[in-house]
C-alpha cells in the first residue's frame, strides 16, 4: 500500500511540476528517464518487503526498498533543480511563488528517505512505517506548501 500511495503521489507531483514547464531538452528528457526508471523499479524492493518482513532478510529487504526511494527522492531533485536553474525549462507565466512553493516541497525528501535506508539497520519495521509517514506527509503537500 505504501509503494502505491507513493508512486501516486510521485505521479501527482511530476504531473504538476511538468505544468510549470515551458520547455524541455534531451537533458531533462535523460534525467526524466532515470526516474521513472526507479518509479518502475519500486515494485520489486516493494516484493521483497512485502516476502521478508518480520523474518530472516527483512534488513536486505528494507534496504533495497529505502535505497531505491533515496535514489528516486535524489534523481527527482536532480530533475527539479535542472529545469529550474536559471529559469531555464520554466514557462514565462510559472511566478516565483510556484517554484518556491516546489522547491519546499521537494527539499526534505532526500533527507527523509535517507533517514529511512539509516533507520533500516536498526529497526525495518520501523523504516517502512516512516515511508508511510512519508507518503502521509507528501500526499497534502501540494496544498500545503503552495501557501
Amino acid at each position: 500500500m505504501t509503494s502505491f500511495v507513493t508512486i501516486g503521489i510521485i505521479w501527482m507531483n511530476h504531473h504538476h511540476t511538468v505544468s510549470l514547464l515551458g520547455r524541455t531538452d534531451r537533458t531533462m528528457l535523460f534525467v526524466n528517464n532515470l526516474l521513472l526508471l526507479t518509479v518502475a523499479f519500486l515494485p520489486f524492493p516493494t516484493k521483497l518487503v512485502a516476502d521478508y518482513l518480520r523474518r530472516d532478510g527483512e534488513q536486505a529487504a528494507t534496504l533495497a526498498y529505502a535505497g531505491t526511494l533515496v535514489v528516486m527522492a535524489a534523481l527527482h531533485q536532480v530533475w527539479w533543480r535542472y529545469a529550474r536553474s536559471n529559469r531555464r525549462l520554466i514557462a514565462e507565466s510559472t511566478p516565483d511563488s510556484a517554484l518556491r512553493a516546489v522547491d519546499r516541497a521537494y527539499a526534505p525528501g532526500v533527507f527523509m528517505y535517507g533517514a529511512v535506508f539509516v533507520l533500516a539497520f536498526f529497526s525495518p519495521l520501523a523504516a517502512v512505517l516512516l515511508t508511510f509517514a512519508i507518503a502521509a506527509f507528501y500526499l497534502p503537500s501540494a496544498a500545503l506548501f503552495d501557501r
